[in-house]
């Protein structure tokens, strides 16, 4: 039986444009692989900014916000959910999860225990030093 060359990258844009329960889990898994587009990683470009000391005072200040934004999208996408039907859950709006989300709105400790409430979870704070979060980040 002879080999057939197969063009792997073309099969998959065709099965992304042609159905779109594929495309759905592809994007999923890119996401959850830390995957761009072009196939280099996030997490090696993170690596590689995080040197800059201004860029490593800005992901600080960033930390916690990405953290609820990551928790909310995950636990959206591990259960199905809309942002509509998540946020009835939570009880808030709509509006005001997109916020959270987008990481424009500072989120009362109120909120957070109903985002957590709507994720059948306990919320828990957590404050570790800045060589262990870059370790972390470092560990990617």
């Amino acid at each position: 039986m002879p080999f057939v060359e197969v063009d792997v990258k073309k099969q998959i844009e065709e099965e992304r444009e042609n159905d779109p329960k594929f495309r759905k889990a592809w994007d999923k898994r890119q996401i959850r692989e830390n995957i761009s587009p072009r196939g280099s990683s996030f997490d090696d470009f993170l690596r590689e900014m995080y040197q800059d000391p201004k860029f490593r005072d800005s992901w600080y200040d960033l930390a916690a916000d990405k953290d609820i934004a990551s928790a909310i999208i995950d636990e959206r996408n591990e259960k199905d959910l809309s942002l509509k039907q998540f946020a009835k859950k939570a009880g808030m709006s709509k509006k005001k999860l997109i916020k959270i989300c987008e990481m424009g709105n500072n989120p009362s400790l109120n909120q957070l225990k109903k985002i957590a409430k709507g994720m059948d979870k306990v919320l828990k704070v957590e404050f570790v030093s800045k060589d262990e979060f870059d370790k972390k980040v470092m560990e990617r």
